[in-house]
């Protein structure tokens, strides 16, 4: 009996280091596995052969029809990209016009006190 109590404290406790190891080690080769899918997949899907002619290039430069960006990927990029800075522009003008009104507070506030102290 004290047998059998040892081997099903063994298998529990290896069952625990497993689960534990899993629970450790699991995610971050999810996340690696997932980031390696998406990397082959874009590279795939994207990308188009370079249909220029190569052999009258030295050899350490990069022909200029070969080093061209998907038109269609710089118009998305080109977007998103004025779209942030059009929203990081709404922000600073609101900060700027809260420190403006925050300003012209203390600004009032300074006038009622030299006032009071005139008196």
């Amino acid at each position: 009996m004290a047998v059998d109590q040892a081997a099903i404290l063994k298998v529990g406790l290896c069952l625990l280091g497993l689960c534990s190891f899993g629970y450790i080690v699991g995610p971050p080769l999810y996340w690696h596995f997932m980031e390696g899918l998406v990397v082959v997949s874009h590279t795939s899907n994207t990308f188009l052969p370079c249909l220029c002619d190569c052999s009258s290039q030295p050899l350490l430069t990069i022909p200029k029809d070969c080093a061209k960006h998907d038109r269609m990927v710089n118009e998305d990029t080109e977007k998103d990209f004025a779209e942030l800075l059009t929203e990081e522009l709404k922000l600073r003008e609101d900060e700027a016009l809260e420190s403006q009104e925050r300003a012209g507070m203390a600004l009032l506030e300074a006038k009622k006190l030299a006032l009071q102290y005139q008196k």
